[in-house]
């Protein structure tokens, strides 16, 4: 299932958009890949696989009730209770919509200043910069910049001289989930996300040679992609950044020892698109 709503509001509320003009306009069942939706002037929640719940008019999709997910919901916070609803060995779930610059900016937004360590290989370890295509920061008087659900990781850099090659790269900051242990921590996680594909046609405009008396505006359009393509990677990191453990989607990974802090990473090696991250979360 899809939800599609007007992104005029989310684009003029200078990062704080009114609750009371968001309009969802569409919702829709999740078409097949090789079928477009077109969505000029609004975007997608992708809702998780396999979920299903009434959408009215009148259905929240901002503020985000990421603490409280069942009381007075939004339709993210609805679409994730169903997941961690699914897996009853979790008791907690964390998300990010990439809704409006504060998921960009706040718990679980980007670090643009941390890098990756890349163990692989004969030391000394590489470091990876964060490479991300997304929103600035509200600022007063300025516009946010942030399209929602339109967070990219880069194609990687294969030109870089002298070193390896440059992934895209998305890195969060840490994750305190201390409250939501009773300070213990968690030793068990697992990781979901939704990737998406876009695809844009020309504005053509012509009263010659082939394309006389056209006139057909650009159209962008989303499609569904593959969830874990082969040049696709997410990790999760226990202590700061220092080492990272591989994980699949909606695959446990367990460590050894408990912590109250993680930090996400995803990465991407095609060198020829973005990949569209829509959101994620973590359960643990």
């Amino acid at each position: 299932m899809r939800i599609i709503v007007d992104a005029q509001e989310f684009l003029a509320g200078n990062g704080t958009p009114d609750p009371a003009k968001i309009r969802i306009v569409q919702v829709e069942k999740t078409p097949a890949r090789a079928d477009g939706t077109a969505i000029n002037g609004r975007f997608v929640i992708p809702v998780v696989e396999g979920v299903d719940f009434p959408v009215t008019s009148s259905s929240k999709v901002w503020p985000i009730s990421n603490d409280n997910p069942m009381e007075d919901p939004d339709v993210n916070s609805q679409s994730f209770a169903y997941l961690l609803a699914s897996f009853p060995m979790y008791g907690y779930l964390f998300f990010n919509p990439f809704l409006t610059e504060e998921d960009i900016n706040g718990v679980g937004g980007i670090d643009f200043a941390k890098t990756f360590r890349n163990n692989d290989g004969p030391p000394p370890p590489t470091y990876w910069p964060v490479r991300v295509q997304t929103g600035r920061p509200a600022a007063p008087g300025a516009e946010a910049g942030l399209m929602p659900t339109h967070t990219a990781l880069l194609e990687a850099n294969a030109h870089v001289t002298g070193t390896s090659v440059r992934p895209g790269l998305l890195v969060t900051y840490e994750i305190d989930i201390s409250a939501h242990t009773g300070g213990v921590g968690a030793d068990d996680f697992m990781l979901y996300w939704r990737l998406l594909d876009f695809e844009v046609s020309d504005d053509v405009a012509s009263d010659f040679g082939a394309t006389e008396g056209t006139n057909a505006p650009a159209v962008r359009l989303v499609k569904e992609t593959d969830q874990e393509p082969p040049t696709f990677y997410a990790a999760i990191s226990l202590d700061d950044g220092i080492h990272w453990c591989l994980a699949g989607r909606l695959e446990p990974v367990n460590f050894v020892e408990k912590t109250t802090k993680i930090r996400i990473a995803f990465i991407n090696f095609d060198t020829t698109k973005k990949v569209y991250l829509a959101n994620w979360a973590v359960m643990f």
